[in-house]
């Protein structure tokens, strides 16, 4: 680990169909949420957006890191003819996230950054299934009571907390290797924690939320917290 540790933050793929549709052109871009650098900055770690490219090695580019962010953000799109839009589906992504895996390099999975991990955890059989979205659409809607059932984040967070949902999400699915780490209206998950490596999945959005919230600063505190004991 360098003296401040660097993270990768994992983004989106915009295709250029829907780039041009959103006026930035007929190109490709990597999008990146800036409130995902700025929190980890706040929390001593020096963060950077990396591309996901096929052509990249996933071995290679965790010699560089110390932790990653898993964020997909911004319309990716769906182009028939340009191939599959957003981070999540190319080759790299998830190679890079098994090989942070592999490491036990500490990982935040934040939103649709769960659906890039369970991809990466899934058997090749699996690799086309989608969490589900349907099932807790009425919590999700404003602020949302969630209640912190993991020690090492109750620690961090204090037991219980109020956020806010900014749109219908994915809920979070109970996955080999992680227990429930806090949940929301009805038990819905709303953070997963790993059992034997150091994972954290948040359903919340804390990047958008405003500087000095705890539902913000904490992840972020806890994966660098977690970067130092690597």
């Amino acid at each position: 680990m360098t003296e401040q540790p660097v993270v990768a933050i994992l983004g989106s793929r915009i295709r250029a169909r829907t780039a041009a549709e959103i006026g930035y052109g007929r190109r490709e871009l990597a999008a990146y949420a800036v409130g995902c650098a700025e929190a980890a900055f706040d929390a001593g770690m020096v963060p950077f957006g990396m591309a996901s490219l096929a052509q990249m090695d996933e071995r290679q580019c965790g010699d560089l890191v110390d932790g990653l962010i898993l964020c997909p953000s911004g319309r990716c799109g769906n182009d028939d003819d340009e191939g599959d839009g957003g981070g999540a589906g190319d080759r790299f992504a998830p190679a890079l996230v098994r090989e942070a895996l592999r490491r036990h390099l500490p990982v935040l999975a934040i939103c649709q950054g769960v659906e890039l991990l369970r991809r990466a955890l899934a058997s090749p059989a699996e690799d086309d299934v989608v969490m589900p979205d349907d099932a807790e659409r009425r919590f999700t809607a404003s602020r949302h009571e969630v209640m912190v059932d993991d020690p090492g984040l109750r620690d961090l967070l204090g037991a219980a907390l109020t956020t806010s949902m900014p749109h219908h999400g994915p809920r979070l699915p109970p996955m080999p290797g992680f227990r429930v780490a806090a949940t929301g209206p009805a038990g819905s998950i709303d953070a997963l924690v790993g059992v034997d490596r150091p994972v954290l999945a948040v359903r919340w959005h804390p990047e958008s939320l405003p500087p000095g919230d705890p539902a913000r600063e904490v992840p972020f505190r806890w994966l660098r917290q977690q970067v130092g004991r690597a």
